[in-house]
């Protein structure tokens, strides 16, 4: 029938199906064939005899193989097809193999939209569990925090470094280090604010909140250091008081109507004293704890010219005052009178100063 036959089998249902397919047509002579459609070949001793049947994509049917004599030997069910009916089935199976991968790719591609969705969807839970347990935690905190900074305390202050006892305050633990030493300076009568000193010895912030700088615990213990203080005063008009331990202003004297040649300040700090460019001398109250200062006395009839110097005596009842007139004037302070007046230089007079006895 053919000059090649290609034969592939495959299982359909319960039977064993052969495909024979020819590279070309059949011709007049390749075989005997009945007015039924029925052809015979021989095979050596064998004889081919196919029943097929044409249909639109070929020939169907058996082909029997049979002895000489008639015996049966076998028989293949077969489906004969021509050229271009094998080539339309290899195109149409070529289309439908691309139309099942292009599908596969689509499902393939829709598994991993879904699964990126998913994924995204699930690291969104996550991400906002999170931020709920975040928010829980944190007003949790929050509620804590509050309760602990309505929370009173009882804070030791002790004398740096000797450790020496020097106050006791009760006070909220959200109040601030600020806080504590002006109760602190208060309630031992302190000339200043000392500074406070955390655990470690190191300085603490002013605007620290006791709770976060070891005010956590209902007894506490911090430590105090009184700080010497520096009185400058300056041609601008200006007295400025300055914490030497720190190295920050304390607290500035409102601007004098002309320059400050000198000034003094008493060691508790409470009284302040300038001379003026204009001869006279003003005395200020001040309270370092607090940041205020007020105007106590002004001098007025005393120096003709600047006063040039200044010191306070050691009880604190006088004021010694020295002028360019070289006049030296000892005012008692209680009534701003000029007790003394000493004379004697020729010169103005430049320093002052008292013994302590």
């Amino acid at each position: 029938w053919a000059e090649e036959l290609l034969l592939s089998k495959y299982v359909a249902g319960d039977s064993l199906e052969f495909r024979v397919y020819r590279k070309r047509h059949l011709k007049s002579g390749d075989a005997d064939v009945d007015a039924d459609g029925q052809g015979r070949r021989l095979f050596g001793t064998a004889l081919l005899v196919a029943d097929l049947i044409e249909q639109p994509d070929g020939y169907v049917g058996d082909l029997r193989l049979v002895d000489a004599g008639g015996g049966h030997l076998g028989k293949l069910s077969v489906r004969v097809e021509t050229e271009e009916q094998r080539e339309f089935r290899a195109i149409t199976e070529s289309g439908h193999l691309a139309a099942r991968q292009a599908h596969s790719l689509n499902e393939a591609q829709k598994r991993r939209d879904r699964e990126s969705r998913e994924a995204r969807r699930f690291n969104e839970e996550a991400q906002e569990r999170l931020r709920r347990e975040a928010e829980r935690v944190a007003a949790e905190l929050a509620f804590r925090r509050s309760q602990d900074l309505q929370r009173e305390i009882l804070a030791s202050v002790h004398l740096w470094p000797s450790g020496e006892l020097v106050t006791q305050v009760v006070l909220l633990a959200g109040c601030t280090v600020e806080d504590l030493t002006q109760r602190a300076a208060k309630t031992a009568k302190l000339p200043a604010c000392p500074v406070l000193r955390g655990a470690q010895e190191t300085l603490l912030d002013p605007k620290a909140v006791l709770l976060d700088v070891g005010g956590s615990e209902p007894n506490c213990s911090f430590h105090a250091e009184v700080c010497p203080m520096i009185l400058t005063a300056s041609e601008d008009g200006v007295l400025k008081l300055w914490n030497a331990t720190l190295g920050a202003l304390e607290l500035e004297i409102p601007k004098q109507e002309v320059a400050v040649r000198c000034a003094a300040v008493y060691p508790d700090l409470k009284w302040v004293a300038a001379g003026l460019e204009n001869g006279t001398v003003k005395v200020f109250v001040v309270d370092a704890i607090m940041k205020v200062v007020a105007v106590a006395d002004t001098l007025s009839q005393g120096h003709h010219g600047p006063v040039r110097s200044i010191a306070f005596s050691e009880d604190g009842r006088s004021l010694l005052t020295g002028g360019e007139d070289g006049l030296v004037k000892i005012w008692r302070l209680k009534d701003s009178q000029c007790i003394h007046t000493l004379e004697g230089h020729t010169a103005p007079v430049t320093s002052l100063t008292c013994s302590s006895d």
